[in-house]
């Protein structure tokens, strides 16, 4: 699977609340850096989340995916508690698993 399918394996991990598959999808020591907010390991990451993420039943769309020198990067819409908003999310891949997760909020054009 190339790097562009495991992002979007974790994308689909949380649309379908899967998640032992989505923490499954990162290493022990990954970080997520969410607009700044940073989460490091998987205790911090599976609070997140249960509070951020699949807790409050996000819905992630794919709009776009492209490389960024070694990243992958998708452009998603979210929808999650009522609202749309627009991120950008990067990885960087360590044995076909996250190491650093960074979630961009894109601005309306």
């Amino acid at each position: 699977m190339n790097l562009t399918n495991h992002l979007r394996a974790l994308v689909d991990s949380v649309n379908a609340e899967d998640t032992e598959g989505f923490l499954d999808s990162f290493t022990d020591d990954a970080l997520v850096d969410d607009d700044g907010r940073r989460y490091r390991g998987l205790l911090q990451i599976a609070e997140w989340n249960t509070r951020q993420v699949i807790g409050p039943h996000a819905r992630l769309r794919n709009l776009s995916d492209h490389r960024v020198g070694d990243d992958v990067e998708l452009l998603v819409e979210v929808l999650v508690e009522g609202g749309v908003h627009r991120r950008r999310i990067s990885a960087q891949w360590q044995d076909e698993r996250v190491q650093h997760l960074r979630i961009r909020r894109v601005d309306p054009a």
